[in-house]
């Protein structure tokens, strides 16, 4: 084999090595997302911060139910960017059509919103974020198209939930309770 045979392989190998390496970039599964965070807070304390988060980003809420913890909402203003043939993407999720032809109009996000009480002064936000697109084929509406989640906007909403708490008040450094009264 000559030397520029030789040379011609080894590039292709180097090449190929690299290309492996790097690998395709993917979004986080479900599973992978961080979805849920406990707080060193009260239920009534951590449920005010939930709906002020959801005030702030002027999110219409379609259910709520203190008693039970559970909130509904959605968010019908997400805007979605269409970046190829068929493709379209979200600050949130990302969106694939089977038939390049069809057309994606609104994109709705409804956030499913869990607070749990787990101790006298620790309560657990869980929340679940899905999206689906009006899907239209032949210029008639076809029906929703589920979105598959980025796993950007969880995290997002806890991070704004936990900026609104007060943090949790820390175990007391005095230990003079121990010290013995009558001279021991």
């Amino acid at each position: 084999m000559g030397k520029s045979a030789r040379l011609l392989v080894a590039g292709f190998l180097i090449a190929s090595s690299f290309s492996f390496l790097g690998g395709c970039a993917t979004y986080p599964t479900r599973e992978e997302t961080r979805s849920r965070e406990t707080f060193g807070n009260g239920y009534e304390e951590v449920w005010e911060a939930v709906m002020a988060t959801l005030q702030e980003g002027n999110w219409k809420i379609k259910t709520m139910e203190k008693d039970s913890g559970r909130i509904v909402g959605d968010d019908p203003g997400l805007v979605l960017r269409k970046y190829m043939l068929g493709r379209y993407d979200s600050t949130y999720c990302y969106c694939v059509l089977q038939y390049p032809r069809d057309v994606l109009g609104q994109l709705l996000g409804t956030y499913a919103i869990a607070l749990t009480r787990e101790k006298e002064l620790r309560t657990s936000v869980t929340i679940d974020a899905s999206f689906q697109a009006t899907l239209f084929a032949e210029n008639q509406f076809a029906g929703w198209l589920p979105c598959p989640t980025k796993g950007v906007f969880e995290p997002f909403f806890l991070d704004r939930v936990k900026s609104r708490l007060r943090p949790p008040k820390p175990p007391s450094r005095n230990f003079e309770w121990w010290i013995p009264s009558r001279g021991y």
